[in-house]
C-alpha cells in the first residue's frame, strides 16, 4: 500500500497492522520531519511529492491519500498518478476537505 502525503504515518501505521505482517506500507511526504516519526513506527518511507513520485506502474495494490488533495496544485494530476501506480484492479481510497463543489468532488 501506498499513503500519498502520509506524514508521521498515522493511517499507515494503522493500515499495516489491519493488513497483516507480509504486506508493505511506504509512506511518502515531502516533510523530513514527519516522515522521520513515520519512521520511528516501522514504516517504510520515501521523501517525495505527488504527482512524480518514483515508482513504477502498477507497484501497488492500494493507495491511499488523507487529506492531501487541498495541498497538491492540481487534483486531476495528482489523482491520475496515484492510480497510475495502482494494479489494475487496486483500491484507491481517499479522504478530503472541501464544499461539495470542489474540483476534487467533480472528478
Amino acid at each position: 500500500m501506498l499513503d500519498v502525503g502520509g506524514g508521521t504515518g498515522t493511517a499507515a501505521f494503522l493500515a499495516s497492522h489491519a493488513m497483516g505482517r507480509e504486506s508493505t506500507v511506504v509512506v511518502v511526504d515531502s516533510s523530513f520531519g514527519m516522515l522521520r516519526i513515520a519512521r520511528r513506527k516501522g514504516l517504510a518511507v520515501v521523501a517525495d511529492t505527488v504527482p512524480g513520485g518514483p515508482f513504477p506502474d502498477g507497484m501497488f495494490d492500494r493507495v491511499m491519500a488523507n487529506f492531501v488533495l487541498s495541498y497538491v496544485a492540481c487534483n486531476r494530476t495528482a489523482l491520475s498518478d496515484m492510480v497510475r501506480v495502482l494494479r489494475p484492479g487496486g483500491w484507491l481510497g481517499l479522504t478530503t476537505w472541501g464544499t461539495d463543489h470542489s474540483e476534487c468532488r467533480k472528478l
